[in-house]
């Protein structure tokens, strides 16, 4: 809470395969265990909260575009490969937005989401750029690479550097 000069000791769910801390909440963090139960703590991990089961990833919607929503908003990729957004208390909890996602990546300006093409089993890279609503699939465009649109599955990383470019 006071940029790591200070650590307290929190209680650990479980070993973690995942986990997120908010960018505008402090204290405030998602996890995912090695058994894919989502959990939330608003405390630095002093008390959690179970928020999913089969979950495979998670982040939380703290892009500065989503300032219309709650707090709590965050996305999760579950076991049958579903990308959703959860936003408590608004039309939006638990919508699945694409399905056969295989990763995502939610950086200050980008949501980045990799998600398996159902015609031809390639990966195909969306993006959710700067201001749009990125709760609304249709402000996702497909990436194109010089090398082509589609990437095997086994061959993707998301890096995101300072100048918006996606390496």
């Amino acid at each position: 809470m006071d940029g790591g000069t200070t650590f307290i000791k929190g209680q650990a769910i479980a070993s973690m395969r995942s986990w997120h801390v908010h960018e505008f909440q402090s204290g405030w963090l998602v996890v995912v265990s090695i058994y894919k139960i989502a959990m939330m703590s608003k405390d630095m991990g002093q008390t959690w909260t179970q928020i999913g089961t089969q979950i495979e990833d998670i982040s939380w919607y703290d892009t500065p575009e989503a300032g219309n929503l709650p707090a709590e908003a965050y996305f999760t990729i579950d076991s049958s490969l579903n990308f959703r957004i959860t936003a408590e208390g608004t039309s939006l909890n638990n919508t699945i937005l694409y399905t056969k996602v295989v990763g995502m990546f939610v950086s200050d300006d980008f949501i980045y989401v990799g998600q398996i093409d159902p015609q031809d089993n390639d990966l195909m890279l969306r993006i959710c750029v700067g201001s749009a609503n990125c709760t609304d699939p249709s402000n996702y465009l497909i990436a194109e690479f010089y090398f082509g649109d589609e990437l095997p599955q086994t061959s993707y990383s998301f890096i995101d550097d300072d100048g918006g470019a996606i390496w």
